[in-house]
């Protein structure tokens, strides 16, 4: 009988994946803080909140790309489990691609 060998998942794959959770959750937090802003009755726009608004869109432009890239080498790693590393590649590519298409405007 031949062993079998169990499969684990890619490092780099659960890396992929982790920084997709982090976009996803930059992509939140900067909507939810362009709504309040739009939203707000007052007409005060502190300095802090733009600059965190610029700040985490500019985090966001960086990392995805870098997610992308890393998803795709995690799916080319022969042996290891691709179902982290695929989800991972999608969800930084979408970012990545609203991302260039909210610039557009």
């Amino acid at each position: 009988m031949g062993t079998l060998l169990k499969k684990y998942h890619s490092i780099i794959g659960i890396g992929t994946f982790c920084i997709a959770i982090i976009s996803i959750s930059i992509a939140f937090k900067t909507t939810i803080l362009d709504i309040c802003r739009l939203l707000s009755s007052e007409n005060t726009d502190s300095a802090k909140r733009i600059f965190a608004l610029n700040y985490l869109s500019i985090i966001g432009m960086f990392i995805n790309p870098i997610g992308t890239g890393l998803g795709i080498a995690a799916i080319l790693e022969k042996g290891t489990k691709k179902s982290l590393a695929i989800t991972g590649f999608v969800i930084n590519t979408l970012i990545t691609i609203f991302g260039f298409i909210s610039c557009i405007k």
